[in-house]
């Protein structure tokens, strides 16, 4: 995303009479990318519905002044939002749109962005042959974009070709993906990411020591860029990297870490996810007492029919 221009106070000739003249509103585009710059630091820290009304009042202004590139990112981070809340269909919508617009204003970067984001979306919907055809096109138009969304983009092909159990092209595009990103401020969120794939590749070929010291690194960025979505998700990994190595203990030690740090965001998906997991790996341990009260914080926390 782009940097926002800083607002810099500068001095105002006086007049004769001595009064200045009144100080001019700052551009409403400027105040557009600032909206989105927030609404990032309010999703890293996991404030979702604060970076929701963020990037809702981004579009709003950005439209009103036929900022197609600025309306384009703003989509882009409320789709990537519905993602999060395991709405697809939802985030689909918003990122045709999000597309058009980066159309509209003929801007490559930001049509890869929102390529990219799609095919996060048909990722999370199962389709692979569309996400494949999707990562493979944002790749390729995002080699004229920047470091951060060329790195996005080869991460999300990355991540395509481990669902179809490509380690080799995999691990080719996620290196891609992580030598982008060193070219990116605040980097850590990316190759934390970034990392935590790698350590997917190297769980695939069976190499759990070397999948644990990723993931183990991809927590430490996190946790040094307070990024919640990519600590809960690093650690939610060592859980699950854990139980398919048969140790227990220490999986549900690092789901109830994951727990813990994504319960406040309030995303059912994820809150699920958790508390499925502690009462499944509870039940495998023959602690059945325990088991019994994460399904009852589970029933306490989504209650029947809450998405």
């Amino acid at each position: 995303m782009r940097p926002a221009a800083a607002f810099v106070l500068a001095a105002v000739p006086v007049g004769a009479c001595g009064t200045a003249p009144p100080p001019r509103a700052p551009d409403v585009r400027f105040v557009a990318e600032d909206l989105c710059l927030r609404a990032a630091r309010m999703h890293r820290r996991g404030d979702y519905p604060a970076a929701d009304a963020l990037l809702r009042e981004a579009v709003a202004r950005a439209a009103a002044v036929d900022q197609h590139a600025l309306r384009s990112e703003a989509l882009r981070g409320l789709a990537l939002l519905r993602l999060e809340r395991g709405e697809p269909e939802a985030a689909e919508g918003l990122l045709r749109e999000a597309r058009g617009a980066a159309a509209a204003a003929g801007d490559r970067t930001a049509e890869a962005a929102a390529l990219d984001a799609l095919a996060q979306v048909s990722l999370a919907r199962g389709l692979l042959p569309e996400a494949d055809s999707r990562a493979t096109e944002a790749t390729a138009i995002a080699r004229e974009a920047d470091d951060l969304v060329r790195g996005r983009c080869s991460r999300t092909l990355g991540r395509v070709r481990i669902r179809k159990g490509d380690w080799d092209g995999a691990e080719e595009a996620l290196e891609d993906a992580r030598a982008a990103s060193r070219g990116v401020a605040g980097r850590e969120p990316e190759e934390a990411a970034t990392l935590a794939d790698l350590a997917r590749v190297a769980e695939g070929r069976g190499d759990l020591v070397a999948a644990r010291e990723r993931l183990s690194e991809a927590i430490e960025l996190n946790r040094r860029a307070e990024h919640v979505a990519g600590l809960g998700a690093a650690l939610a990994a060592l859980s699950a990297l854990e139980e398919r190595a048969k140790d227990l203990e220490k999986a549900v030690e690092w789901r109830g870490r994951a727990f813990d740090v994504r319960r406040p965001t309030g995303l059912a998906p994820w809150i699920r996810e958790d508390l499925e997991a502690l009462e499944r790996l509870e039940t495998a341990r023959g602690r059945a007492d325990e088991a019994a009260r994460w399904r009852a914080e589970r029933e306490r926390l989504l209650p029947a029919g809450k998405p």
